[in-house]
């Protein structure tokens, strides 16, 4: 029996010539998936997009709808320089090749390149505006549509950008009651000046069915936002004079985590 099994070995592999290398990559070639089309972006994905224009400092939250076979429509609300713009809209078309990679196009022109990961539920994004150094990444939102229950629970974040007394970041915890109430404490650096434990409370919010949002605190709005990842994350834009502030929450998990 043993010189039957070691006759079987040396059959199998003398019937296989290929080069090593050929085989490893036809064997994950054959185990991958069928790979990415237009089809892979269907439906609502918000983003966040933080970076440099030729007027100065960007910053943007939105949300960006494909329909599955090449179309897009956007809407969102951006600091350009520390000048607001609210529900700025813009629509186009969009390709997406078989290795996960497109372009976004608007009037016939290029505007984006695209790299979809995660089965189509996440696109890194390049803004292709001239002058601009702009990345941007999408997630998409809930199917079945938001409402205030859709933020319940405790959110860390951090924050970034330009403000008008110089560059500002921080981290903080975030809490949202689901009914539409909510409260944050964090610390921010300003221009090199550390502020310890600044808190925001209560700071009332509301949630639209297609996952943006609103922040208000003191009877204004104080920031846009939407919520993606079945309600596990939020991408938020600071409304304070003069600020390019972008933030990114994501829900605390006090459990131990899996390996």
């Amino acid at each position: 029996m043993r010189f039957v099994g070691v006759a079987l070995l040396v059959l199998v592999v003398g019937c296989d010539r290929r080069d090593p290398a050929s085989a490893i990559t036809a064997s994950r070639v054959q185990g991958s998936e069928e790979g990415c089309s237009d089809a892979s972006l269907r439906g609502g994905y918000g983003f966040v997009q933080n970076g440099t224009s030729t007027a100065g400092p960007l910053a943007a939250v939105g949300l960006t709808t494909y329909d599955g076979s090449g179309n897009w429509a956007t809407i969102q609300s951006l600091s350009r320089n520390g000048a607001f713009s609210f529900d700025e809209t813009s629509a186009g078309t969009y390709v997406v090749n078989a290795d996960c990679t497109g372009k976004l196009f608007a009037n016939g022109q290029e505007i984006a390149r695209l790299s979809v990961v995660d089965h189509g539920r996440a696109v890194f994004q390049l803004n292709e505006t001239a002058g601009n150094q702009v990345p941007a990444l999408h997630k998409r939102v809930q199917r079945s549509g938001c409402t205030v229950a859709s933020l319940e629970g405790d959110y860390g974040f951090f924050r970034s950008g330009m403000t008008s007394g110089g560059p500002l970041s921080a981290v903080g915890l975030a809490h949202y009651d689901g009914a539409g109430s909510s409260s944050a404490v964090q610390t921010n650096i300003r221009n090199g000046v550390v502020n310890p434990d600044v808190s925001v409370s209560p700071a009332p919010y509301e949630v639209n069915a297609d996952c943006t949002g609103r922040l208000f605190f003191g009877g204004r709005e104080i920031a846009r936002f939407v919520v993606v990842d079945n309600g596990r994350e939020v991408y938020q834009l600071s409304e304070a004079a003069g600020n390019a502030v972008t933030g990114v929450q994501r829900k605390v998990n006090r459990g131990l985590g899996e390996e």
